[in-house]
């Protein structure tokens, strides 16, 4: 897959997202969209934080 090229297709593909969930069932306070590994998976491999115990 290929990556997102700015933050209006973000912005877009989020929006998308959540719209598929409406109407909801019930009120909610906050909606929103969760983002993770956003870095280049390749040049992370191998590195990992000791824990501290």
């Amino acid at each position: 897959m290929d990556g997102i090229a700015s933050l209006a297709v973000l912005e877009r593909l989020c929006r998308e997202i959540v719209e598929t969930l409406f109407p909801l069932p019930k009120g909610v306070r906050l909606l929103g969209v969760f983002l993770s590994n956003l870095s280049d998976v390749t040049s992370a491999a191998g590195r990992q934080l000791p824990l501290g115990f």
